[in-house]
């Protein structure tokens, strides 16, 4: 495993980064932004019946928290913005607020959002089952699994499993009228100050954490939006990121040996997947739900067996429909035993908080 350093230069469309051997970046016409240091490893992948040149950001440095900082999380939100001026989509409202809300993860209720999304990553502390067991579990599951899985099954499946949940109408309507007083102002000042803009969003948001989620009784409505907008900001950093890597893919191409399998397979890996919906087809919804599979652990475990590497490189020898839904249909298999350890692993660290407390 190697590590990269790709120095990013936006300032037009399919010009986001120069890939720095040297120390000298070369100017691309146009002027100048601010540079953006993308720090990814690399490694070479076997994927059964190929190999690929693999190359991603080291998860620990993507999610900053209000205790923890992560290096390439500001990076990245601002490489997006970037990119969103230099294609001027940046008056869009939609753009505007995705950037807004990328721009809180710093501060938002991770564990309650994660409730909305189950995307944590197991607690070692409370592991009590040993890696190497879960992996041939799942690798057990994925060697009987025979049957395909299309598009509208994954996206409902893996939605049951891992959520968001289904709201009624009301939650709905107040999490419009919330999202509204959050960013309406932020989208005011956006087009004269993105520092002001942000600070305004940031300031509101405060206010709630403080107003509503330390209330002890009552304002659960009102707690319950501000673990969704927390699970939507995560979602919009995930949309950033998916803009900033279909960039990245045209260098590493140009620049690191990335060939045409490895094209597919990172922009399956580190896409939101956008699909048309069947039932709304002016519409989109995403594979994923707003999520990356490329940072999901689901998906981690899936990449570390055999079988799931084999159906990976299936699919990118023979890129045809069949290969598509048996890769979704593995791919849920492993988020279905990512559920069952989580459940367990969840249920475990309840019994030994239980256990110490009668210790006390």
């Amino acid at each position: 495993m190697e590590s990269l350093n790709v120095t990013a230069h936006i300032n037009k469309p399919g010009a986001i980064a120069q890939v720095m051997t040297t120390g000298v970046v070369p100017q691309i016409g146009g002027a100048l932004r601010p540079f953006h240091r993308l720090d990814l490893l690399h490694k070479r992948l076997n994927l059964g019946p190929c190999q690929i040149n693999q190359f991603w950001f080291d998860r620990n440095q993507l999610y900053p928290t209000r205790n923890r900082s992560a290096r390439m999380y500001q990076p990245i939100v601002d490489a997006y913005w970037d990119l969103c001026q230099a294609e001027s989509t940046d008056r869009d409202p939609e753009v505007q607020e995705n950037y807004l809300l990328a721009k809180l993860l710093p501060n938002i209720r991770d564990q309650k959002a994660r409730e909305v999304f189950r995307d944590s990553v197991p607690s070692r502390r409370f592991n009590t089952e040993p890696k190497e067991e879960a992996s041939t579990d799942l690798e057990d599951l994925l060697s009987r699994n025979t049957e395909a899985m299309p598009v509208p099954d994954f996206h409902r499946s893996t939605a049951d499993v891992l959520g968001p949940p289904e709201y009624v109408k009301e939650n709905w309507e107040l999490y419009d009228e919330m999202a509204e007083q959050l960013l309406a102002p932020g989208r005011e000042r956006l087009p004269i100050s993105q520092d002001e803009a942000v600070a305004e969003v940031r300031r509101r948001w405060q206010e709630w954490l403080t107003s509503i989620g330390r209330r002890r009784r009552g304002g659960e409505r009102e707690k319950l939006m501000l673990d969704i907008l927390s699970h939507e900001s995560k979602a919009a950093f995930h949309r950033a990121y998916s803009l900033v890597w279909s960039e990245l893919i045209q260098v590493l191409s140009r620049n690191h040996r990335l060939d045409n399998r490895g094209d597919r397979f990172h922009r399956f890996w580190h896409s939101t997947m956008a699909q048309k919906c069947q039932a709304y087809p002016t519409q989109y919804a995403h594979l994923f739900h707003g999520h990356i599979f490329g940072l999901h652990p689901a998906s981690a475990m899936f990449i570390q067996t055999t079988t799931g590497r084999r159906l990976i490189g299936d699919w990118l020898l023979d890129d045809c429909r069949e290969r598509y839904e048996l890769l979704l249909s593995g791919i849920n298999l492993a988020i279905f035993h990512y559920s069952t350890v989580y459940d367990e692993r969840r249920h475990n660290r309840r019994v030994r908080m239980s256990n110490d407390l009668r210790d006390i």
